[in-house]
């Protein structure tokens, strides 16, 4: 397996973490009844519950624009150290960001997401020869 696909396979792992945890907390925060329910009245399910549902929903918009990416260089068989490096970049910021977007360090939350987001595109600037 090469690195591509074993980055886009951890950033889908990342979402899959974020979409167990999410019911997780609900049945922490309100009982099983509540959290196994249709849910159509909500009940406030506390800050954590707001943050992991703003990291998984930017981890499923990251891992859409990943997918594309990932598949594109795939086929072109475009590799390289630099290509490597800006995956694992990638993975990593985008686990330092769902932990500091849960922890709610706002400003470092930020950062992160900017490296990660710099690490994407620069996947993609590759599959267009820019870079």
């Amino acid at each position: 397996m090469n690195e591509l696909w074993f980055g886009l396979m951890l950033n889908t792992g990342l979402l899959a973490g974020l979409l167990f945890l999410q019911p997780a907390v609900r049945v922490m925060m309100r009982g099983s009844a509540y959290a196994l329910g249709n849910l159509d009245i909500r009940e406030d399910e506390g800050i954590f519950a707001s943050r992991l549902e703003m990291v998984k929903s930017n981890q499923i918009e990251a891992v859409a624009l990943l997918i594309p990416v990932v598949l594109y260089l795939q086929a072109m068989s475009i590799t390289g150290s630099l290509v490597t490096t800006a995956i694992y970049t990638h993975v990593v910021a985008r686990l330092l960001y769902i932990a500091v977007a849960l922890a709610g360090i706002p400003m470092v939350r930020s950062l992160i997401w900017l490296v990660s987001f710099a690490a994407w595109a620069f996947l993609a600037a590759q599959g267009f020869e820019i870079i």
